[in-house]
């Protein structure tokens, strides 16, 4: 019996010093196929490698989005300004207000071939005179009030600047909703 016992002991002994000898990888496992990443990761998947988040750092875990609270788009969540933060005029009355002298906002080519609506909300002052162009654009449109027709409110496009035009002038001193379509 002895013999039988010593036999078995044998293979066990050699299998254990054999594993002894297999170098550790990262995670202390002999012989094991886990890497440390660039981001000090230890695992055997590289297909989560460490990746750059959305603030650039890599293996980060930035939530990015918009961290002003006075925007209309604050995320309260967001650990990483990203640039995308949505804000309404605040110039303590919530409006833009012009001079006459070369104002103007620029939003760029928003008219399609389709049909569409121009709305704005103006209010003409009484001692402005002249032109009050709401919007218009370099393509040949136009929503306006002339002076030369009574401050009435007009639409045009390519020259016929008047086809459409209120019967009264432009309120002055009040907010008028104006809407054209």
């Amino acid at each position: 019996m002895r013999k039988k016992n010593f036999v078995l002991f044998l293979p066990l002994l050699f299998w254990l010093s054999c594993e002894e000898d297999l170098p550790k990888d990262c995670a202390g496992v002999p012989g094991g196929d886990a890497v440390e990443d660039d981001c000090g990761v230890c695992d055997d998947n590289p297909s989560n490698d460490c990746e750059e988040d959305c603030a650039g750092i890599l293996g980060g875990n930035n939530i990015c989005g918009c961290t002003d609270s006075t925007a209309v788009n604050y995320n309260s969540t967001a650990t990483f300004d990203d640039g995308s933060c949505e804000r309404f005029i605040d110039n303590g009355e919530f409006f833009l207000s012009f001079d006459g002298v070369d104002d103007y906002v620029d939003l760029g080519d928003m008219l399609s071939q389709e049909a569409y609506t121009k709305v704005a909300w103006v209010k003409r002052e009484p001692e402005d005179n002249g032109n009050y162009n709401i919007i218009s654009g370099n393509t040949g449109h136009a929503l306006w009030v002339p002076s030369s027709n009574g401050y009435k409110l007009a639409a045009g496009h390519d020259g016929a600047w008047t086809s459409v035009q209120d019967n009264e002038a432009l309120s002055t001193g009040e907010w008028n909703f104006v809407a054209v379509t």
